[in-house]
């Protein structure tokens, strides 16, 4: 998984490759460092109930953006396992990585 250099914050830019095919070595390797690209869930609520409905979150502001963070990467990818679940079956047709070009933000448009 490559996210392309001169990404931008509004994720306009970035670009995500994966293989069509989720072999073991593919998850082993890169399954950790799997991340959402910027524009994924852009402007999501990613809180949780439970941290919500406990006022004192508010004084651990670093660990709810790992919160949110996580809840964000675990949505992408997936998401992502889901698309692969598609693209493994045109594998024959096409062995090339493939390449999510853009990520939309929370009520963009196609």
């Amino acid at each position: 998984a490559t996210v392309a250099p001169g990404e931008s914050a509004g994720g306009a830019e970035s670009t995500f490759s994966f293989p069509a095919f989720r072999s073991e070595e593919w998850i082993k390797a890169e399954f950790d460092t799997i991340k959402a690209p910027p524009a994924v869930l852009l402007g999501a609520d990613l809180m949780p109930n439970y941290m919500a409905d406990f006022a004192p979150v508010n004084l651990y502001p670093a660990k709810v953006a790992q919160v949110r963070e996580q809840i964000r990467t675990a949505l992408f990818r997936q998401a992502l396992f889901k698309v692969q679940n598609v693209e493994v079956t045109h594998l024959e047709e096409c062995r090339e990585p493939r390449v999510l070009r853009r990520g939309l933000a929370l009520g963009g448009a196609a």
